[in-house]
C-alpha cells in the first residue's frame, strides 16, 4: 500500500478527502483535541520492562537493555527501543499544537502501519488569500506590465515584498497548493480566477 495506512490505522481529514479515500472526512474546523478523538488516536502507548525471545530447544532469553512498545487498543508490539527511550503519548503530541496558539486547526491526523506512526498536519490562517486573489487579478488584467509579488522565505520565516515576478512576456502562470481546494475562508472566490 503506497499510502501505507493499513488495517488497524485510522484518519480524520477536514473538508477535503485524501486522495486515497479512507478516513473520515469532517466538515468544520477541528480542534487538535477534537482531531484526536475523530481520527480515533486517542489510544496509549505502553513500554514493556524487558524483551524476552524463545528459542527452539533452548531457554528463554531475556534482556532489559530493550524495551518493547505496546500499543494499548490492539497488544501489538510497535518497535522495540533501548530502555531508557520515553514514550510521547498520541495526547501528549496532539497537545503540542497548542504551544503554536491556542486557536491552532488540524488538517488532518491519521496513524500509518498500524500505528507506528502517527502524523498530525496543523493548519493557521498566515495566508493573505484577498492579497493572492488581488494577485492572480492582475495578472489576469494587467498584461502590459511587470507584475511583483512577494515570496515567502523559509530560512528567516518571513515574507520578503517584490521578490517574485510575472514578466509581460510569461505566457503560462502555475499555481499550485492543496489550498487550492478549500471552498471557505476565501478561497472560494480562486476557482473563478484559474484556467484549469
Amino acid at each position: 500500500m503506497a499510502h501505507e495506512i493499513m488495517e488497524k490505522d485510522t484518519a480524520v481529514f477536514n473538508r477535503v478527502a485524501a486522495w486515497h479515500r479512507l478516513g473520515t472526512v469532517v466538515d468544520s474546523d477541528m480542534s487538535p483535541n477534537d482531531a484526536l478523538s475523530a481520527a480515533g488516536l486517542d489510544w496509549n502507548v505502553y513500554k514493556s520492562s524487558f524483551i524476552k525471545a524463545s528459542i527452539p530447544d533452548c531457554d528463554d532469553v531475556f534482556s532489559t537493555d530493550y524495551a518493547a512498545l505496546i500499543r494499548e487498543d490492539t497488544k501489538e508490539i510497535l518497535s522495540v527501543q533501548s530502555a531508557d527511550y520515553q514514550v510521547i503519548q498520541n495526547k501528549e503530541h496532539f497537545e503540542m499544537a497548542y504551544e503554536l496558539s491556542n486557536d491552532v486547526k488540524v488538517e488532518s491526523a491519521l496513524s500509518l502501519k498500524n500505528g507506528r506512526k502517527v502524523v498530525l498536519l496543523l493548519r493557521g490562517d498566515t495566508f493573505d488569500v484577498a492579497g493572492f486573489a488581488s494577485l492572480l487579478q492582475r495578472i489576469r488584467a494587467e498584461k502590459s506590465v511587470d507584475i511583483y509579488y512577494p515570496v515567502f522565505d523559509r530560512s528567516i520565516e518571513e515574507s520578503i515584498a517584490a521578490q517574485g515576478v510575472v514578466t509581460q512576456a510569461t505566457k503560462i502562470v502555475i499555481v499550485e497548493g492543496n489550498y487550492l481546494l478549500h471552498d471557505t475562508g476565501g478561497w472560494e472566490a480562486i476557482a473563478d480566477l484559474l484556467d484549469a
